[in-house]
């Protein structure tokens, strides 16, 4: 079980940090925007790839064969399933973060 989450964090790793780096080259030239409202931007720069990390590694995990150019070989319905089961997961999260932060 631990081989099979280590293949899928492999497989899954270099899509989440090429997501990231295109985030950083976006965020990059429009750091003013950034520093003008930082918690929305943050939560967009690093919760887009983590999304996407998230999705690719749950469908690795499942079994499916991810190709070298990002191809997960997964019938659409079960892609669209996970995709927004990650996505529900990850909005929850930072409603939960977002009301801890914020005083009673």
């Amino acid at each position: 079980m631990a081989n099979r989450f280590a293949t899928a964090f492999k497989s899954a790793a270099p899509i989440g940090v090429g997501m990231a780096l295109l985030c950083a080259a976006i965020a990059v030239p429009r750091w003013s925007q950034i520093e003008a409202s930082p918690s929305s931007s943050v939560i967009a720069l690093v919760g887009l790839p983590l999304l996407v990390f998230l999705a690719y590694f749950v469908l690795a995990a499942a079994g499916y064969r991810i190709r070298g150019d990002g191809v997960v070989a997964a019938p659409r319905i079960v892609f669209w399933l996970v995709a927004t089961a990650v996505t529900i997961l990850l909005i929850v999260a930072i409603v939960i973060m977002a009301l801890l932060e914020r005083p009673l």
